[in-house]
């Protein structure tokens, strides 16, 4: 009795993953390839842009490179360069008009942006 509730169980989560994984990906392409289009992508060398999230959220660089897929790589100095921490997916970026960027041209250490001092969100619309 044991060793069938076992067998079924196995078999059901085998299906309901093999049931649930086509839909993902069917959903899942769209929605990150609307999110990317939404941030200001497709990227092209040259542009400001803003990372969101990582360690490296806050930073204004710019476009330096394609990469692979819809991928780009950023200015965020040479060590960042050589172990490849400079890509990032459209997803992660947020294109910005005529910023000043703070990533440094001699591949120093990129300054950090401080949000200690936000406020608490964006204004309100009356």
């Amino acid at each position: 009795m044991i060793g069938w509730y076992l067998l079924l169980t196995i078999v059901s989560a085998a299906f309901g993953f093999m049931l649930g994984i086509f839909p993902g990906v069917l959903l899942l392409g769209p929605l990150l390839h609307a999110r990317g289009v939404a941030n200001g992508a497709p990227f092209h060398e040259g542009d400001a842009v803003q990372i969101i999230s990582g360690s490296h959220r806050g930073t204004i660089t710019r476009v330096y490179s394609g990469w692979q897929g819809e991928s780009v790589r950023v200015d965020l100095g040479v060590a960042a360069q050589r172990t490849y921490d400079d890509v990032f997916s459209p997803t992660q970026l947020l294109r910005v008009a005529n910023a000043e960027t703070n990533a440094r041209p001699n591949g120093g250490p990129t300054p950090s942006v401080d949000y200690s001092n936000a406020s608490g969100g964006p204004p309100s619309v009356s």
